[in-house]
């Protein structure tokens, strides 16, 4: 077996890049979306007798990218899925072994589900002790967001956005990282451009420590497959969460978001000792 190690630079362009390509199939089908509502609103208002401001086209056609964000999602998602999975094809790569995409040991389950219900909890409850000036540009995409049908809103945040994300920042980033580059200087890049495609600063704050944990299962687990199950868990929860009978009392709020700082701190410790277990056996 050779002892040869990658091209590290090359390692870090070919992670950059699927970086770009993401980026790039979710600009395009904004854009596209973007010009269909900005026509829409011009056509309206030429029918109204209203002149229209570049104001008024960019606040409205935002908005309709954010209450439509359940259709966007899965199509800019599906275009760079497609493009990635069709390169692999053309160079005769194993698409699966690419995407890291393979097996775990089941004996994971149980802190990955621990974990995706602690961060649940506790991301969904922190933010209500925050001041309403760091969450005022956060609420106001989040009620555009949630104008969708709750259908909607679980299929593309439960399915479509774990996939998708898991494959582009763990599956695609973080291995090709993993490969030239220390591990944490890893995790903590390609977290760092998680969060930053969720735009908002306080989106970004809290998807970064989110994909700073994803990171570490994936690089535990050595596959996507136990990322996808939390994220896509992670977001169900928060989906629901808004329509759960929870009293809006601020002792409740603190109770869940302790439960859930403790079963996160739970989660990483059985994955700490799962992977000690593991070694220990491999050695033996």
């Amino acid at each position: 077996m050779s002892d040869q190690k990658p091209n590290p630079f090359y390692q870090i362009i070919k992670g950059l890049g699927y970086f770009l390509i993401f980026l790039g199939a979710n600009t395009f089908i904004t854009a596209v979306f973007v010009t269909i509502y900005t026509m829409e609103k011009l056509t309206a208002d030429h029918e109204a007798g209203i002149v229209s401001t570049t104001e008024a086209l960019s606040e409205y056609s935002t908005q309709q990218i954010y209450a439509h964000s359940n259709l966007i999602l899965p199509l800019y998602g599906g275009l760079f899925l497609m493009i990635v999975i069709l390169q692999f094809l053309i160079r005769k790569k194993k698409v699966l072994s690419e995407l890291w995409i393979k097996k775990f040991s089941p004996g994971y389950l149980p802190a990955l589900l621990l974990m995706a219900v602690g961060l649940a909890l506790f991301a969904n409850t922190v933010l209500a002790f925050l001041p309403y000036s760091l969450l005022e540009g956060y609420l106001e995409k989040s009620s555009f967001i949630s104008m969708g049908t709750l259908a909607g809103s679980l299929i593309s945040q439960g399915i479509f956005a774990p996939i998708v994300e898991e494959v582009a920042f763990r599956g695609l980033m973080l291995s090709r990282f993993n490969k030239a580059l220390p591990r944490w200087i890893g995790v903590l890049i390609s977290s760092f451009f998680f969060g930053l495609v969720h735009g908002n600063i306080i989106w970004f704050i809290f998807t970064f420590v989110i994909g700073v944990l994803l990171c570490l299962v994936a690089n535990k687990t050595d596959s996507i497959l136990s990322t996808i199950l939390v994220h896509a868990l992670f977001n169900v929860i928060g989906t629901l969460f808004g329509y759960l009978p929870i009293p809006a009392l601020v002792v409740v709020y603190v109770a869940l978001a302790v439960t859930g700082f403790v079963l996160i701190v739970i989660s990483c410790l059985m994955l700490f000792r799962k992977r000690k277990a593991q070694e220990g056996e491999a050695q033996a």
